[in-house]
């Protein structure tokens, strides 16, 4: 037996699954990493009352009750899930109320305010409320990560008029990992304010509405 023969075929053997292990590893890698480039955020908003008292028989998390004629400061929640492929990196948050609402910050789930409320500023960009357009005001941060594992909670707080009924929020986000045809995602909804005593009727509905 020509054991150097045996040892040559050994060796290219050995060489070969080597070869094919690495080339294999390798494609693996480069699907992954084509898997990572073409992975998207998608992102699903919801908006909810909280620290408030509900709105008595109305479906709806943003319905809430308070007293005819009282301004009051309402708490919310904005919940940013992430049902796409891929996680989100930095994450820009704006929620747009409208011009004449005198208190708009954002706060921690404990109510402490995390913002100054000279950061809101005015926009050109209006809300619908009820049949007419208003001016509004914006605020905005910046979340580092958005994962497609646990939703981010986001709060702020603003000022509701004594005879309020309905108050528009739009809340948009933007990342670069959106869809390519996807500037920004963009959510509208709308505080409700029902009386806090029979019949429990849109509050305000004699007085004034803004």
């Amino acid at each position: 037996m020509d054991w150097t023969a045996l040892v040559g075929v050994v060796a290219a053997v050995i060489a070969a699954v080597c070869a094919f292990v690495a080339l294999a590893w390798s494609r693996s890698e480069h699907n992954e990493f084509l898997r990572r480039m073409r992975a998207r955020a998608r992102f699903v908003i919801t908006l909810q009352a909280i620290m408030s008292e509900p709105a008595v028989e109305v479906d709806d998390p943003l319905a809430v009750s308070a007293a005819a004629g009282q301004a009051f400061e309402q708490m919310l929640e904005i919940g940013l899930t992430n049902t796409g492929d891929g996680a989100a990196g930095p994450t820009v948050v704006n929620v747009l109320v409208p011009a004449y609402v005198r208190v708009f910050v954002w706060t921690t789930a404990g109510s402490r305010v995390t913002s100054d409320q000279r950061d809101s500023r005015e926009t050109e960009e209006t809300l619908t409320q009820g049949d007419r357009e208003v001016p509004s005001r914006w605020i905005s941060c910046e979340v580092p990560r958005v994962s497609t594992r646990t939703p981010v909670l986001l709060h702020f707080r603003l000022n509701v008029d004594a005879f309020a009924q309905r108050v528009p929020v739009r809340v948009k986000v933007q990342c670069d990992e959106l869809p390519d045809d996807v500037y920004e995602v963009v959510k509208d909804f709308e505080l409700t304010v029902y009386e806090d005593v029979p019949p429990y009727r849109l509050r305000g509905e004699n007085g004034q509405v803004l």
